[in-house]
């Protein structure tokens, strides 16, 4: 049963608790791999090796550390289970067909912008059937079984945040390795969607960010207590007009949030910037993960 479900059959009577795949701590926990706050340059070579490890392959624990022609199997078949357990044979859905080519989709394009409009012409122009109605209800199923994550635009008006497209994540980068081949798997989008699962277990007011000059920062968060967190991510900063983008990016976010700090998350990269709006940190995989 869905949470949900849970709470309606008990009258309400429930606490839930959300378990996700592992997140890294987890993951080096499993393997037995020490970490502390003082690192040697080795501990330090060590677990950015796993961190990198961990970014393609995910935390699913039956899948660490086996074999990658199983780890593709293995996602693969989770990711079975869940359209015909927890979305077909739960909501009697008809148009299998369509369920499991959107699915694909979204595992294939992950963090990216995801317009139904869009999808529902696509798949217009192939010759499938399917309603805009429906490609909703699919993408909420997907949601429901914890398998993609979406987040909106933000903005201070819900009816205009509506209007924008949201991005899609999966639960865990694994599946995005177990759904594109050797050839095409983005490291770039990974890392985006590393960074977006450990940000969803700390608040659930999770969005991304388009400043008024049309610039898109990733992840804009609202904790409850009503502070602010605004993240960017970019595997690398080394080329001169990658740095140049992403600070004028989040230097504008921040006039238009108020918030005078800010976060880069970068592969390896680490070192502090200071701009007209405030300190832009830019910090590498593993110091975030840790």
């Amino acid at each position: 049963m869905f949470s949900k479900e849970i709470a309606t059959s008990l009258r309400g009577r429930t606490l839930v608790r959300e378990i996700y795949p592992f997140n890294f701590r987890e993951y080096l926990d499993y393997l037995g791999i020490s970490y502390g706050k003082s690192l040697s340059s080795k501990q330090r070579a060590k677990l950015t090796h796993y961190a990198y490890e961990y970014l393609k392959y995910g935390g699913f624990p039956e899948v660490i550390g086996i074999d990658t022609s199983f780890h593709r199997e293995v996602l693969q078949s989770y990711i079975d289970i869940v359209i015909y357990r927890d979305i077909i044979e739960r909501y009697n859905v008809k148009n299998v067909h369509v369920l499991r080519k959107l699915l694909s989709h979204c595992l294939q394009n992950p963090a990216t912008l995801f317009s139904v409009n869009k999808m529902y012409q696509a798949l217009k122009s192939q010759g499938y059937t399917v309603s805009k109605n429906s490609l909703y209800e699919f993408m909420d199923y997907f949601e429901d079984a914890y398998c993609l994550f979406s987040i909106p635009a933000f903005n201070f008006s819900a009816r205009k945040s509506e209007l924008k497209p949201r991005k899609i994540y999966p639960v865990d980068t694994g599946l995005i390795t177990a759904y594109a081949t050797e050839i095409d798997y983005q490291q770039g989008p990974a890392l985006e969607s590393l960074v977006f699962a450990s940000l969803i277990r700390r608040a659930k007011e999770l969005y991304y960010f388009v400043t008024e000059k049309g610039q898109e920062v990733d992840f804009f968060i609202q904790y409850p207590d009503q502070t602010r967190e605004l993240f960017q991510v970019s595997l690398s900063l080394k080329r001169e007009s990658t740095l140049k983008r992403e600070v004028s990016a989040l230097e504008q976010a921040m006039k238009e949030t108020g918030l005078e700090r800010a976060s880069i998350i970068t592969l390896d990269e680490e070192k502090s910037l200071a701009t007209e709006s405030g300190e832009i940190q830019i910090i590498p995989l593993l110091k975030f993960l840790l």
